[in-house]
């Protein structure tokens, strides 16, 4: 079942990319190219119509159920792919860092740097030249397109036109700049974190086109699926069961969806922390007392503060609270809560995790990291980070209620054998679905996958350099 703001989301997105067709360049759909999301963030009159019920009466599209989406895209898609394999054998694997965030460790132990091309925005934007001429063109095209829809309630809106027609040059300049560097350079297969982002859609859509193999990894637990939707690249390279047969549901074959985990997480395992002891004594910690990681995002630090503060009363505990977004609202609740340390970048995150006692998150990606290091995970629920059912699963240790959520992770730390026991069979449990198994790195499962894209691969054997950076 598809709630409101998602069947409209989608019927939205695929209104805009047919009535805008003409915004076509070399066979790349411009409104296809660049991520929908990000085109209506903060807008809150496309806010409001998404959320209304109503909407779907003035849409020509119209999704009614989970395999419609990637079933419609797939028709974009297809227009441009190309069925022929023309890959190098002997050509670079293409990694475009954002947002992959492979480990050095995966990097040096699987594929040699001479075969191997690390991209990243300003690396590829060095291909696009001078299109000003051309964006010229595309930005008048837009401008007409947009007054013969000056009476639909989003295309007709100034802010909605402005964003797209100021966004113009940076989507014709990433389709320039990947289909430049795939003619350019040999290139045996890339891999991308995403295909969410403009870069990293591009390069997935000028592979299609070539005919070069390109595989998307998963870049977080799949919290909301406009984040994971559609599927590009011809193979998705997920963390678990649980992402196999999300997949499937929403209408992509099991053939084109490849368990591996992530290389990132496989240094929960291989990469050495840092001891207790000298953890403590970098954060100050009072080495006596339990230590709990809390993990924050942003400006959502409400119920944060309400576990914190019932905590602190009902336990003494070193707190350990790392953020991701804007620090000010970190300092908030270090302002509230003096004893609490924040911290941002300044520790690695497994020596964070390894050197605690239990973690409290939202429905995080590091909740899952922390699982998998064997540490209990205290979540609270919101659908504010999540929409889907992710961690569902999980029992006890997802909550809606702070309140119980600090009294189970209270009772935790007063060693309840029998919550305690409960609690890492859950763990076990869950892992089991959300990940791969674990005889076999990650690391491993990539590099055995990009063998597998051609007979014989000659991806390892040192060559010129020439187009390395």
């Amino acid at each position: 079942m598809i709630n409101t703001y998602d069947r409209n989301y989608w019927s939205l997105y695929f209104d805009f990319i047919d009535g805008f067709k003409r915004l076509n360049y070399a066979g790349f759909l411009l409104p296809f190219v660049f991520p929908f999301e990000r085109l209506i963030a903060g807008n809150e009159h496309v806010k409001k119509f998404l959320n209304s019920p109503s909407s779907i009466n003035i849409l020509k599209n119209n999704i009614k159920d989970e395999t419609s989406v990637q079933k419609k895209f797939d028709s974009y898609i297809n227009a441009l792919k190309n069925d022929l394999k023309f890959n190098h054998i002997n050509g670079y694997v293409v990694m475009y860092d954002d947002p992959l965030r492979f480990p050095d460790r995966f990097r040096k132990n699987y594929f040699r740097p001479k075969k191997t091309l690390f991209l990243n925005e300003s690396k590829l934007n060095k291909y696009t030249g001078n299109i000003n001429r051309l964006i010229k063109v595309y930005k008048q095209k837009a401008i007409l397109l947009f007054r013969s829809h000056r009476k639909h309630p989003i295309f007709g809106n100034r802010k909605f036109q402005k964003r797209f027609i100021i966004r113009i040059p940076l989507i014709l300049g990433s389709i320039v700049a990947a289909n430049k560097l795939l003619k350019k350079v040999p290139i045996y297969c890339i891999i991308l974190g995403s295909t969410n982002t403009l870069a990293t859609r591009a390069l997935a859509l000028a592979a299609l086109k070539k005919g070069i193999p390109s595989i998307c990894m998963q870049h977080g637990v799949i919290a909301s699926e406009l984040g994971y939707l559609p599927k590009i690249s011809p193979t998705m390279a997920v963390y678990g069961k649980y992402e196999s047969d999300w997949y499937e549901r929403k209408g992509v074959s099991k053939s084109s969806i490849e368990i591996i985990g992530h290389p990132r997480f496989d240094d929960i395992i291989l990469r050495n922390p840092i001891t207790r002891n000298m953890f403590n004594k970098k954060l100050v910690l009072n080495p006596k007392l339990k230590t709990i990681l809390f993990i924050i995002r942003g400006h959502h630090i409400a119920i944060p503060k309400i576990i914190i503060k019932n905590l602190l009363e009902k336990q003494h505990v070193n707190i350990i609270v790392k953020y991701k977004g804007v620090n000010k609202y970190a300092n908030l609740l270090k302002k509230e809560f003096p004893s609490i340390i924040c911290i941002d970048q300044a520790m690695h995150l497994y020596d964070l995790i390894h050197n605690t006692d239990a973690v409290v998150s939202y429905q995080s990606t590091i909740a899952l990291e922390a699982m998998l290091a064997g540490k209990p995970v205290f979540i609270w629920n919101t659908k504010i980070f999540c929409t889907t059912d992710y961690y569902d699963d999980l029992g006890k240790s997802l909550q809606s209620n702070p309140l119980e959520l600090v009294d189970m992770l209270v009772n935790y730390l007063k060693n309840d054998i029998n919550l305690q026991e409960k609690l890492e069979s859950a763990r076990k449990q869950f892992i089991t679905y959300h990940y791969h198994d674990s005889s076999i790195t990650s690391g491993e499962r990539l590099k055995n996958l990009v063998l597998s894209l051609t007979p014989k691969p000659k991806i390892l054997i040192e060559s010129n350099s020439k187009f390395f950076f």
